[in-house]
């Protein structure tokens, strides 16, 4: 930014010479009823950082009149800048509005400096500025004195129209294209949820009922299988040395569900798995390294993520019922807050979860693959919401879970289902990834867009606009004449 060559034409000063930058106040202590819970709109940091478009209406926090007697209070149009967290994000207030001490504003911008100029200038220096003022590794914070440094390019103020209309246009061409790749975007979750409804529902290919029927032959049924798998669970139920009587898990309450296409039937999931259960309900102690311990958010994206996990120690580990041990080849299942979320564990590596995270271990004969699509499908969220509890945190307790009803097809059906999921899958997951390039692409291009109009290559240049040299120097004796003149004190006389 410091570097950028200005045309010829153009003139740079450093901002605070051209305009006065005040900075907000916040009311103490916050969520005093003399100052908090008014009509007044507060403006924070949160409520910009996520607000499209030049402008801000809305505030979740509001002030009194006293409250706003100890913030900043601005007129609506007033620029605002913020210099906390998410820092150089500029907004104009929609309406009347205090702004709390992580912003900065502008209460004499010169009307020889577009205010729609300035907020792009905000928008195109902001890299610069972020990477200018880190502080540590992530934290940013900025003050007056570090905006009023910042170097102000002052094109004539034609050309400043110019440049704030071509930048318009431009983003508005991609303001389009964005909301098109949204769109898409949404389409194709909502086709991913379609397919899998289409699995789960027996639609998705072709049965093995009607299969067997057109090559003339027999098949399994999914209830012969479904013993096989209840035989199976008793054996590993028995190896694991388990203590107490084995319990035959209870059939499928079937009443009020869709009907089943030829050959499948209902199952549960304390059927289909061996042992359904948790991680270790005792906090364990940290460690700086030793084994992973996963929370929800390391699953959250449906997939293992081991980066910045926490640890536990070998002996806490060592010490857990293999129950609560997730193996290769069982589904982890988020049971508490973020519930629903299934994951296939497809690694060796030892590692625990938490106890929000539920561990299904999968007889032999088990699809692990297929079960883990179906149980992010909506019909098995329905469910798990119908038996969560909690008020902050909604809860599915492994009881509910296990009584959770899940559709069972012939293995051969299962096969097939598994392989053409994975192949829509895959065709849906190359378009979100060109989706999601082409986004990074337009927020790549508008920062170029800016970069060409600051560096005065966006808008033409006309010789007859009134040169910017003369516009500045205006603008800074305008500002002289406004400042208070100091008071000449007469000179004492002399005593004779």
């Amino acid at each position: 930014m410091r570097n950028t060559q200005y045309p010829e034409n153009w003139e740079k000063i450093k901002l605070g010479e051209v305009m006065t930058v005040i900075r907000g106040a916040s009311p103490r202590p916050k969520g005093d009823p003399r100052y908090f819970g008014g009509s007044i709109p507060w403006v924070k940091i949160s409520d910009i950082t996520k607000v499209p478009g030049k402008y801000i209406y809305e505030t979740k926090d509001h002030v009194t009149e006293a409250g706003a007697e100890k913030s900043r209070l601005l007129k609506k149009g007033s620029l605002i800048l913020s210099n906390s967290g998410t820092v150089c994000v500029p907004k104009f207030l929609g309406v009347d509005g205090c702004i709390h001490d992580g912003f900065v504003s502008f209460p004499d911008i010169p009307e020889e400096i577009h205010k729609d100029f300035l907020l792009e200038y905000f928008n195109w220096i902001r890299p610069y500025v972020i990477n200018e003022n880190r502080q540590g590794i992530t934290q940013v914070n900025l003050n007056t004195g570090i905006v009023r440094d910042f170097d102000l390019p002052i094109p004539p103020l034609p050309e400043q129209h110019r440049i704030v209309a071509a930048i318009e246009n431009y983003f508005s061409r991609l303001d389009k294209a964005v909301e098109a790749l949204e769109r898409v975007k949404a389409n194709l979750k909502r086709y991913r949820a379609s397919v899998l409804k289409a699995a789960v529902e027996g639609r998705l290919v072709p049965t093995e009922a009607e299969l067997a029927r057109a090559e003339g032959r027999g098949y399994e049924p999914a209830s012969v299988l479904l013993e096989r798998i209840l035989k199976e669970r008793r054996k590993k139920w028995e190896e694991a040395g388990r203590k107490g009587k084995y319990k035959e898990p209870a059939a499928p309450d079937t009443d009020g569900l869709p009907k089943l296409p030829e050959g499948w039937c209902w199952a549960t999931v304390e059927q289909l798995f061996w042992t359904v259960t948790d991680g270790d309900h005792q906090a364990p102690p940290k460690a700086e390294e030793g084994i992973p311990f996963l929370v929800i958010g390391n699953i959250k994206t449906g997939s293992l993520n081991f980066e910045n996990s926490r640890h536990v120690k070998t002996s806490y580990f060592e010490k857990l019922d293999t129950q609560r041990k997730p193996e290769q080849g069982d589904i982890l299942y988020s049971v508490t807050g973020s519930f629903g979320i299934p994951v296939f564990v497809d690694t060796e590596k030892p590692f625990c979860v938490q106890r929000h995270i539920g561990i299904l271990k999968p007889t032999k004969i088990t699809n692990a693959l297929l079960y883990t699509r179906f149980l992010g499908s909506q019909f098995v969220f329905s469910q798990a919401a119908e038996v969560a509890t909690g008020t902050a945190q909604m809860t599915v307790p492994l009881s509910g879970l296990r009584r959770i009803v899940v559709p069972l097809p012939p293995t051969a059906e299962q096969d097939r289902i598994l392989v053409e999921l994975d192949r829509q899958y895959s065709v849906i997951e190359n378009t979100e990834f060109f989706i999601c390039t082409n986004l990074q692409r337009t927020t790549r291009l508008r920062q170029s867009i800016l970069k060409w109009a600051f560096e005065g290559k966006l808008a033409d240049q006309d010789p007859n606009d009134e040169p910017a040299s003369e516009l500045l120097e205006r603008i800074l004796q305008e500002r002289e004449a406004m400042k208070p003149k100091k008071k000449t004190r007469k000179p004492r006389r002399k005593k004779k």
